[in-house]
């Protein structure tokens, strides 16, 4: 530079700097060539984490585990590898590379995937643009944290038995005249398959704690004559998280629930009663569920009555010695409760040979009008209970009970001899129990009557079971249309019921034309609120085949429009007053459906739709129906009435959907009209946002 030049070399300097005042013959460039080498690997950064837990049967669990990567360069250049050693044995097992695992960006990354319980290492391989590789073990463990919902029996009977010498069975202090041994198996079950299996069944007292070890449970002539008892479910697995039942951490992961053991001493080999005399019992269905709230009076010198606990058990304390007493169960209101169209078709098919009420009290459970025999009149009163034509059995209860002692002399026919719904006590002289009674719930054969608070009611079918396809239709003000429902399913079912709800002010229903279905098979009671009830099976053992070409109408329904408006908008299936079921071939639930045929239109003048979404930013769609093939034009305008956008085109019968691009149209309060031929056009406002 000018004047950097000393006057050592030549005795002068440069005070004008480099440049000469000579005549320039050009400029001059010079290159030097850099290389730059990475030799170093791309560094992982992780901490293992925790175990994770498997919240339900799957035998997996989501992991996610973060990860970071340090690279000097060409970060977003890095490939990565990722490998599954299963049960970390060394073995790679699986590339897991091509299955999208890995996401984020430089230099935070995750790996997240669904993985099977156990302890395990994923194998990560980065390599760089220039070649390095940077691998790392990366463990990880998958614990099994779930074990299924154990059932428990309530109403399991053991009978005491003498012992040859008075020992004390139970570690209590006291020396035990007679026992039971009971067995956890006996008093749940858990039909699930476990990921730890197998499942492992304990017994204790409550308030006890609970060991894995106790399978068993002995008890003594102090225990009558109900017992409450927990019963726990166990699998194999080790948990670390779990709280074991001594408050020690770690171990299998367990549930129980509780059931009430029935201790009967029909031999009376333990010598005390209580210290008044008593009289106990307890009410069950066939299938061992207890009753609630049925109402026990006692006849005898002070008449007296009350009620069953939710364990079905009632007693009476106080009783005079040499008194005769009478003990009659009563329950009623409650008809409804359990039954369904499945009970008519049972029924019916018992009474076309079909054998399907193989007890003396599904036999009395059907005679739904107290004849003492079955006939088609218990078939009409309970459809016309179910359908809302009557609210009560006229000849009936809503329950009966039978001596559980009792032995029917004909099982096929229980009104053979007049079967005992008491119990009579002569000359009382020592406690009573076992003053059981087997509980019938009028009118369901197949049990699925809820007898206490405890019980959970089925769960409904599924969705695929019958469905009904409907031709959606445009409905105007003032004109009749026919609604036919049709199906193909009735090969595949056995009966259905269901609830038809409608909008009552919208629609005026004049007419039902039957087909398959017919007059009894309907319920008119609550037309006024929109709802139609449907009972409906087969009158014959064997389906109906219907031909797949031809659907048949099972039936149609004639309904005046008050208003305009669309088929699918106003009617739909509903569990108002009657749960809407079918039953397949194996008697089980299914589902019950309608759905619309949208292909086909009977509307007047073409529809326009609100577009959605509005407000909207990027895009919208403007949705219109057609009742026959016609040239549209869309127009969209601003506030000042200039058209911003404009399409036209020729469009078939139907539902078609147009989409605008907000980069094509301002922001701001827009209007689009659809002009249909020469004799229709609508408007309606939108709105576009920044």
């Amino acid at each position: 530079m000018a004047g950097t030049k000393g006057d050592n070399c030549d005795n002068t300097t440069n005070p004008a700097g480099y440049w000469r005042a000579l005549v320039s013959t050009g400029s001059w460039q010079y290159s030097q060539q850099i290389k730059i080498f990475d030799n170093t690997a791309p560094i992982v950064d992780f901490t293992e984490p925790d175990p994770t837990c498997t919240v339900e049967l799957a035998c997996d669990a989501e992991v996610i585990y973060p990860f970071t990567v340090t690279e000097g360069c060409l970060t977003d250049q890095l490939q990565f590898t990722l490998e599954l050693d299963a049960g970390a044995d060394g073995t790679i097992d699986a590339d897991l590379s091509d299955q999208g695992l890995i996401s984020g960006t430089y230099p935070d990354y995750t790996i997240s995937g669904s993985f099977p319980v156990g302890n395990h290492r994923f194998e990560l391989s980065i390599e760089d643009a220039c070649g390095n590789l940077g691998k790392v073990s990366m463990p990880f463990s998958v614990v099994d944290c779930y074990v299924p919902e154990p059932n428990c029996f309530d109403g399991f009977e053991a009978v005491l038995t003498a012992l040859t010498t008075p020992v004390d069975v139970n570690n209590d202090g006291i020396l035990d005249e007679a026992a039971v041994e009971v067995f956890a198996a006996e008093l749940a079950s858990c039909n699930v398959e476990d990921c730890s299996a197998p499942l492992r069944f304990s017994v204790n007292r409550v308030g006890e704690v609970a060991s894995v070890d106790q399978t068993t449970l002995m008890l003594t002539c102090e225990d009558r004559y109900r017992i409450t008892v927990e019963v726990y479910v166990w699998d194999n697995a080790f948990n670390p998280y779990a709280v074991q039942p001594d408050g020690s951490i770690g171990g299998p992961n367990y549930k129980y629930c509780t059931a009430e053991v029935i201790i009967r001493d029909p031999n009376e080999v333990c010598n005390d009663c209580e210290e008044d005399l008593l009289l106990e019992g307890s009410i069950m269905t066939e299938a061992a569920n207890s009753v609630e709230d049925v109402s026990i009076i006692l006849e005898g010198p002070v008449p007296t009555n009350t009620a069953t606990e939710t364990n079905g058990s009632f007693e009476f304390i106080g009783m005079e010695e040499n008194a005769r007493y009478t003990i009659r169960p009563f329950k009623d209101g409650d008809d409804r409760n359990g039954i369904t169209t499945l009970d008519v078709l049972l029924i019916q098919n018992h009474l076309l040979g079909g054998n399907t009420l193989d007890t003396p009290y599904k036999l009395i459970a059907a005679d739904v009008n107290q004849s003492g025999t079955l006939t088609t009149l218990d078939l009409l009163q309970l459809r016309a209970l179910l359908l809302g034509d009557i609210e009560s059995f006229p000849q009936n209860t809503s329950w009966r009970f039978v001596d559980r002692a009792y032995e029917f002399p004909q099982a096929n026919n229980p009104w053979s001899d007049n079967f005992p719904e008491s119990i009579t006590t002569e000359d009382l002289t020592s406690c009573q129990f076992d003053l059981d009674f087997v509980a019938i719930k009028v009118g369901d054969v197949n049990g699925t009557a809820k007898a206490n608070q405890l019980m959970s009611l089925e769960e409904r079918g599924a969705a695929e079971g019958l469905g009904f396809e409907l031709k959606d239709q445009f409905f105007k003000a003032g004109k009749t249309y026919t609604v036919d429902f049709k199906t193909n399913d009735l090969a595949d079912i056995l009966g259905y019921q269901f609830a038809l709800t409608f909008d009552p002010s919208a629609l005026l229903l004049q007419d039902i034309q039957y087909g398959v279905a017919q007059e009894e098979n309907f319920g008119l009671t609550q037309l006024e609120n929109g709802l139609l009830l449907t009972s409906w099976n087969h009158n014959s053992l064997e389906p109906i085949q219907a031909d797949p070409d031809n659907k048949p109408i099972v039936f149609s329904l004639v309904f005046k429009a008050k208003t305009n408006g669309k088929l699918k908008d106003l009617i739909n299936v509903s569990d108002r007053s009657l749960a809407p079921e079918a039953y397949d071939l194996e008697q089980e639930k299914v589902g019950v459906e309608i759905g619309f045929n949208t292909g086909i239109y009977a509307t007047t003048e073409p529809v326009l739709y609100q577009n959605f979404p509005n407000p909207f930013r990027q895009e919208t769609r403007i949705t219109f129906e057609l009742p026959e093939a016609a040239s549209v034009k869309l127009a969209v305008q601003d506030v000042t009435g200039k058209v911003v956008k404009s399409i036209s085109g020729k469009y078939d019968q139907g539902e078609h959907t147009l989409v605008l691009d907000g980069d094509e149209i301002p922001t701001g309060v827009l209007y689009y009209t659809l002009e249909v031929g020469n004799d229709f056009a609508k408007t309606k406002k939108m709105i576009r946002i920044e």
